[in-house]
């Protein structure tokens, strides 16, 4: 769903998503019922979408990652804003026709196997060594591996994977020092985040540079293939740039700080809008504290905000 011409777009249901039981069109298990996200609606119905640009959304990923829960409605409302994953299992819509849907196993997978990274990736650059331990396991001198026991639908699911050995992998193992913590976690982010960019399709595309007001320049573009996709290439740009992220305080989600195409490291919003509506929100709650009772001070002190602001604003 990449743009023809410029850039990668993607599409949200504007009626939004739903869960349903439907049978999977599988011919190795015929009939069998599977746990879908869709946008299925009844027959005769329209159903319209907007398109937004994902990788506009540079903290995307950590919100994927950080903040979905992997259960039905964490699912649901992060594609309800953001859209489908783009990994489709065809189903059997009533009566006898067909659509497509994503399973929860498809979207709970994703999610952890995105989060255990990023908190990796995050241990390594900040050489956390007491939290690398528990991952990051040398055998002896000659073998390291990863291994790490997530939950996954409720039930606890082992990754166990070798990242370098005398006998797999010898010329990584060669660059490694015995006992490092920190180089063998950026090899396995490394190898993992590469099997998905290829796994969801992230290519190389020859496309129109959106900033020539021309249209005479095509650049070389790296284009995800589905939402999914954008987000490990998301992942893989911040790796690339040891990029920094923090959560709004408003809408709660991430957004890049610090760089030099980024916000400054201490703003705490992602965009002057959700600036005013928790200011908004901070003058309303004061006001009906100050109707019920409480003193400025109070007010001040349970909100985190000077006195004197607190009194400009149950004085208006």
């Amino acid at each position: 769903m990449a743009d023809e011409m410029t850039d990668f777009l993607w599409s949200v249901a504007a009626a939004g998503y739903s869960w349903g039981d439907f049978k999977e069109v599988d011919f190795s298990e015929p009939g069998r019922v599977v746990r879908v996200l869709t946008d299925a609606v009844p027959a005769g119905s329209m159903t319209t979408f907007n398109r937004y640009t994902p990788l506009g959304h540079g903290g995307l990923f950590q919100t994927f990652a950080l903040e979905t829960k992997p259960t039905e409605l964490g699912i649901q409302q992060f594609a309800n804003k953001y859209g489908t994953l783009g990994v489709p299992t065809s189903i059997q819509l009533p009566p006898n026709s067909l659509g497509a849907g994503e399973t929860i196993q498809a979207w709970a997978y994703e999610i952890v196997e995105m989060k255990r990274l990023v908190n990796l990736w995050d241990c390594a650059r900040r050489a956390r060594s007491k939290e690398l331990a528990l991952k990051i396991h040398w055998d002896s001198e000659d073998r390291v591996a990863y291994r790490e026991e997530v939950l996954l639908l409720g039930t606890r699911h082992p990754y166990v994977e070798e990242i370098a050995s005398s006998v797999h992998r010898p010329d990584i193992l060669a660059r490694l020092k015995p006992r490092d913590l920190v180089a063998p976690a950026f090899w396995y982010v490394q190898r993992k985040i590469n099997e998905k960019l290829h796994k969801h399709n992230v290519t190389a595309r020859l496309l129109w540079d959106a900033r020539d007001r021309n249209g005479e320049r095509l650049t070389v573009h790296v284009v995800p293939g589905n939402l999914i996709g954008c987000l490990w290439l998301q992942f893989a740009k911040a790796v690339e740039g040891d990029r920094n992220y923090r959560q709004c305080e408003n809408c709660k989600l991430w957004f890049e700080i610090g760089g030099s195409r980024a916000a400054r490291s201490d703003k705490r919003f992602c965009t002057p809008t959700c600036k005013a509506a928790l200011h908004r929100k901070d003058r309303e709650r004061a006001r009906a504290l100050h109707t019920a009772g409480r003193t400025p001070s109070q007010i001040a002190k349970e909100l985190g905000k000077q006195i004197d602001t607190v009194k400009g604003w149950i004085r208006k």
